[in-house]
């Protein structure tokens, strides 16, 4: 089991590297790599998401149907299906709402606030203020 594991985490890296260095990339390196990634996470969000759906009516059936010992199980399984939904539900609400408090909507870009002179130039996030006085 450990030589697959090793086998596994070293084919991961000799696929993944090249795209990390930047070898077959055409645009950035890491960023295009970092997007990739991102594409493919929410590729696989809505997947775990049925598959903790289908693992609490997998654990409703074997409750149903099942004798007393797959009464247990299938009240275990019912809540691990329900607290996988709970979790991915919430973490998808909390990023909702920090990209709408932040401005960042799927897509967009945070702006940093900046400090000096050259903050409208730049079109920075917050106006500059010097001396009591804005720019």
């Amino acid at each position: 089991m450990k030589n697959k594991i090793t086998v596994l985490g070293a084919s991961a890296i000799l696929f993944v590297m090249p795209v990390i260095v930047g070898a077959q990339s055409s645009s950035d390196g890491i960023g295009s790599f970092i997007t990739q990634v991102g594409t493919w996470v929410s590729s696989l969000l809505p997947i775990m998401l049925t598959l903790g759906v289908l693992a609490f009516f997998w654990g409703l059936a074997k409750y149903l149907f099942g004798g007393a010992e797959d009464h247990k199980a299938g009240i275990r399984i019912m809540t691990v299906g329900v607290l996988a939904v709970f979790i991915m539900a919430s973490i998808g609400g909390i990023v909702a709402m920090l990209q709408r408090t932040t401005g960042t909507d799927q897509g967009g870009t945070l702006n940093p606030p900046c400090i000096g002179k050259d903050c409208g130039k730049r079109g920075g996030g917050l106006p500059p203020v010097i001396n009591g006085q804005s720019t």
